[in-house]
Parts: structure tokens; sequence; C-alpha cells
């Protein structure tokens, strides 16, 4: 399974039951990568491509998708089993979080670093992991 985060400098995702940033340039990135593949995200999350043709499939248990599936999540409640690959946007700042991301990246090998601006970002990083 392919999870895809958003997180500040020190892995925070939420504040007070809220994402703590979003932006454009980062989904669009990610659908560029998702390609013809489905994405699986909360209603929450789906909120986020509001703005775009490509539309996410609504789904409250991601434990229960195959294995080749794409992930998006904002809570960290949420993340599922069997993750393979990990996408991770970072915000290059810190924000005031609540809730962590709190998988442990050394299971897992650094694929690819990318650095961009984003809209709301100076600085947006995407790395993408591979379980080791």
């Amino acid at each position: 399974m392919v999870l895809i985060v958003c997180t500040d400098d020190k892995n925070g995702m939420m504040f007070n039951n809220r994402r703590q940033s979003r932006d454009e340039f980062v989904i669009a990135d990610l659908i560029e990568i998702i390609g013809e593949n489905k994405l699986y995200c909360s209603e929450y999350t789906s909120k986020l491509f509001d703005d775009f043709e490509f539309k996410p499939n609504i789904c409250n248990d991601f434990n229960n998708l195959s294995d080749d599936s794409y992930v998006f999540i904002e809570n960290p409640n949420d993340i599922p089993k069997n993750i393979t690959k990990i996408i991770k946007y970072l915000w290059n700042r810190h924000y005031p979080s609540d809730k962590k991301f709190n998988i442990n990246i050394l299971d897992f090998k650094l694929e690819s670093s990318y650095e961009f601006c984003g809209k709301s970002h100076e600085k947006i990083t995407r790395e993408i992991y591979i379980k080791c």
C-alpha cells in the first residue's frame, strides 16, 4: 500500500482535529504521481480535491484495500497496515500540532527527494520512501 501524508518539520499532521496547512500545488503534484490509479481518502481529505477534475474515493477503513492502493491520510489514527511505500510532503515549517506522523521511517529507505515551490509555501519537499 502506498501511504501519502503531509507533515511539518516535526512530523506534526493535525492540530485541534484540523489539518495544519494545505497547498494546491501539492494536490496537483500528487494527482500527477497517481496517474490512472485510484486514490482513497477520508471525506475530510477529499475536500482538498474540490477544485480539481480528479476525484478520490472516500473510504473509512483503509486496511481492507489492496496492496497497490494509494491512501492519502491527514489523521495519523487512520494509518493503515501493510505500507510498502510512503510519499511524504513536508511543509518545511513548524506548526502547532497535537497529532503526529508516527511511523518509524527507519524501516524505509529514501528513494527520492524533490523540492518545489508551492502556492502557499515557498518550499515544499516531496520524499518517497520504500519499505526495507
